[in-house]
This record gives structure tokens, C-alpha cells and sequence, in this order.
């Protein structure tokens, strides 16, 4: 029988060498000293050329390669981390570059090609001449006021904010961003009085706690911490599109597949932007957790009824302040407040 380092080194020794290689009999051959040599150096190669193959069948299945991706930190926090950790899951042999910029810099890193696609705003009419884009999720625009600031309903109307300051996110960076708020201003009968313009959403937070004036932010900055502002939903509903952006032609199969992955993402990704809307209902946060408190105090004193009563406002102004938002968090949470409202009523 023909040993396996034979049976490799058959083909080509008979094609390339003049030397004989293999000493031979009638039943099997063997490698000479020569063939030996050859042996150790043309193993490598082979094994090269085999590895070769091998990423090149699954570079067409877009399971190799390189993609760089532009986003906007503070609009993809509640689901890039996410999305990012299952796509590496998924294709851990693409390796990603990726670049926290502002849709202008993402615009001009798209042009020149340092970006393969861009997690961005909506882009300007000239640029929707030169780039594919589709729309990944609604963000609805919300105002930011001082914790101090006393807010008698759920939301509050654009127009009544026409005598405030206003902190806007700098028309340089995100002219979208700019020129939506100020467009929707100007249709409620009033130009923004504009006082500040941070490149930072952070910043703008901060500002606002301050009390230097109130913003007009999209609803995913909700997930940035500051405890002393609260986020109040508009009338009417105003809403900035975060869509996806590449140059057009036929795209890489390593890009195709990332389109791909995001298209059967669609539905998580839209869910996680909804649930950290939430975070909205900090508007009445501190007074429900209390009426929690005071219902579960009453059961525990003998006062059934008044506990339910506490319960059942506890439940309405949770819902109310989530509005159409995070359906699966008001569920949770009123089951589980019941639960353990039954439990204590048991006790």
C-alpha cells in the first residue's frame, strides 16, 4: 500500500522531478533520502495551498474578510453591544474596524472608503445620489427638561416650548439632527431661541440639568445617565429616522452578509431600541415605586382595599407613562407587583 506521505507527493514528483523519489517494488513504494527532503519542504506548501482553498470558499460564503462600520455612539447604545457580540458569534473570522463618529465624519469616511457602512441620520438630498440606504428603526423625538422643571401631564406640546431656550446638539456634526428640530419648530409658529450647541449628547444632558435651557434629543439618548433632567414625550410626534448607509454598486459578499444579518436582526434590534425607551417613564419613576411601597405597607397592615387601590395606580401610571412603548416591561412588571401583592394579602 501506498503511505499517505506518498500519496501526496506522487503526483508532483512524477510531474516536476527527474530525480526518482520513491523506491519501488510490486506491492508498495517507498520514500528514498531524496524524496525525504523534497518531503519537508513541499509539506508546508501544501498545507498552504489546502488552507488557501479553504478561506477562499468561505471568503464567498462572506465568512471572511474585513468590514469597517461608522456609528453614532449615543443612537446605538440600547443595541449595537448586542448586535456586534452576535455577528462575531456568528462570523468570527471577519474582522471588524469600528468608528464612533458623527454623521458628517461618516459621511466623509464613505467617501474616501475608510467606512464600509454607516449606522447614521438621515442623509441630505445630495447624498442620497451616491448611497443605498435603508431605514433600521423610527427614534422618536423627545424634550429634555431640568428635574426642577414641574410637568403637570405625559407630554407636552412643541409649540408651549416657544419662549424657552434651547440646547441643541451642534448643526456642524448632525446638520439632520439640527435642521429636523428647527424645521419642527418653525412649523408650531416659532424659531428656536438657540443658546447652546455641544458636539456631545452627554454634554447637552448635563447643560439641561444645569438648568442653561431644555433640549429636543431623540428618544435613544434616554440611555445616558443624568438624574437630573427628565424626558417628556412631544405633541405632535415628531420621529428621526436612524438608518443604514453604503456606497452603491454591488457590495462585498462580506458586506451583503452583514445586510443580511441586520435584515434578520430587523425585529431585535427594533425591540431593544423600544424596551431602553422605557426609560422614559422616569418621569413618574419615584412617585410609583413609592405607591408600590405604601400598597405593599397597607397589605401588610390589615388594609386590603386601600393596598389594592394603591396597586392598581401603581399599574395605570406605569402604563401611562410608557405610553405605546415597551409593552413586554408593563407586562412584567404589573405580574409581578400582583404577585407579590397576592403574597402578602395570603400572609
Amino acid at each position: 500500500m501506498r503511505s499517505p506521505r506518498s500519496a501526496r507527493l506522487c503526483p508532483i514528483c512524477k510531474t516536476n522531478l527527474d530525480s526518482n523519489s520513491f523506491a519501488r517494488t510490486h506491492r508498495n513504494a517507498r520514500v528514498t533520502p531524496e524524496g525525504e527532503i523534497f518531503y519537508a519542504d513541499a509539506a508546508p506548501i501544501l498545507q498552504q495551498a489546502e488552507t488557501a482553498i479553504l478561506t477562499a470558499k468561505r471568503a464567498a460564503q462572506g465568512k471572511v474578510g474585513r468590514l469597517s462600520i461608522g456609528f453614532i455612539g449615543s443612537a446605538t447604545l440600547s443595541f449595537l453591544p448586542d448586535l456586534i457580540r452576535r455577528y462575531k458569534l456568528q462570523y468570527p473570522n471577519v474582522k471588524l474596524a469600528l468608528h464612533d463618529l458623527y454623521p458628517v465624519e461618516m459621511d466623509k469616511a464613505c467617501d474616501s472608503g475608510e467606512i464600509d457602512i454607516a449606522i447614521t441620520r438621515p442623509l441630505s438630498l445630495e447624498r442620497t445620489k451616491n448611497r443605498e440606504s435603508r431605514v433600521l428603526l423610527r427614534d422618536p423625538l423627545i424634550a429634555v427638561l431640568p428635574r426642577s422643571r414641574k410637568v403637570k401631564s405625559k407630554k407636552i406640546r412643541l409649540a408651549d416650548l416657544s419662549n424657552e431656550r434651547f440646547i441643541l446638539f451642534h448643526r456642524q456634526g448632525a446638520p439632520g439632527v439640527f435642521d429636523t428640530i428647527v424645521g419642527a419648530c418653525r412649523s408650531q409658529g416659532f424659531s428656536p431661541r438657540v443658546e447652546g450647541e455641544p458636539n456631545s449628547m452627554q454634554t447637552i444632558l448635563s447643560l439641561v440639568e444645569a438648568e442653561e435651557g431644555i433640549a429636543i434629543v431623540p428618544a435613544s439618548i434616554g440611555n445616558l445617565r443624568s438624574h437630573g433632567v427628565r424626558f417628556v414625550r412631544l405633541i405632535p410626534d415628531l420621529y428621526l429616522d436612524l438608518i443604514v448607509a453604503w456606497r452603491p454598486g454591488e457590495p462585498s459578499i462580506v458586506l451583503r452578509t452583514f445586510l443580511d444579518f441586520l435584515s434578520a436582526n430587523a425585529d431585535a434590534i427594533r425591540a431593544k431600541a423600544e424596551l431602553a425607551l422605557s426609560s422614559i417613564a422616569r418621569i413618574k419613576s419615584l412617585s410609583i415605586w413609592m405607591l408600590n411601597a405604601k400598597a405593599i405597607c397597607c397589605a401588610i397592615r390589615g388594609q386590603p382595599q386601600l393596598g389594592l387601590c394603591c396597586f392598581i395606580s401603581t399599574t395605570a401610571r406605569m402604563s401611562s407613562a410608557l405610553g405605546p412603548f415597551g409593552p413586554d416591561v408593563r407586562r412584567r412588571f404589573g405580574e409581578k407587583s400582583l404577585r407579590y401583592f397576592r403574597l402578602l394579602m395570603a400572609w
